[in-house]
């Protein structure tokens, strides 16, 4: 047999299949490389929910706990402003009872309680006592009652005990 061609080796696979054989495979291994860089990126992200869910847990609790705080130190406010205005309404109130002290009278000592007042002092006569202190007292108090002891002066030294309705010792 003869050929009008001079004869060559055929290659097994022609240079056509090879370029798509190349392309075909770069394909592939880009696609498996955007694989592999997703799951990498879905486990980041994954654990970093996961850091993120005790991040926010960390942070409720704090938040309880500052909320809590917040309410202590508002009640700590309420009460200290309560105790101011009763501050004020104590001292408005003892310089109002002091401007009620006639001058004949002499006050020794003073014991004030919430619902109760007890008043030592020394005047010269019941009479002093019984008009001048001991109305007022009585437009305050709803119980006042006042014990007289002579001295040997002739002045009276006297134990005043005042208590508004209800406030009675047990």
């Amino acid at each position: 047999m003869y050929s009008f061609i001079e004869p060559y080796e055929k290659p097994l696979v022609g240079y056509v299949t090879k370029v798509w054989f190349f392309f075909t495979i770069l394909t592939v291994l880009i696609l498996v490389g955007f694989n592999m860089i997703l799951e990498y990126k879905i486990k980041s992200f994954g654990e970093d929910i996961v850091k993120k869910e005790k991040e926010k847990g960390k942070f409720i609790v704090e938040i309880e706990d500052f909320k809590k705080r917040i309410e202590n130190i508002q009640k700590e406010r309420e009460f200290a402003n309560s105790v101011e205005n009763s501050n004020k309404l104590l001292k408005k109130s003892l310089k109002n009872f002091f401007e009620l002290i006639p001058e004949q009278i002499t006050l020794t000592k003073l014991i004030m309680d919430k619902d109760s007042l007890t008043i030592y002092g020394i005047t010269p006569s019941k009479d002093v006592y019984n008009f001048l202190l001991a109305p007022p007292l009585k437009s305050i108090f709803s119980n006042s009652e006042v014990d007289f002891y002579l001295q040997k002066d002739g002045w009276y030294r006297f134990v005043s005990k005042n208590e508004k309705a209800g406030s009675g010792e047990k």
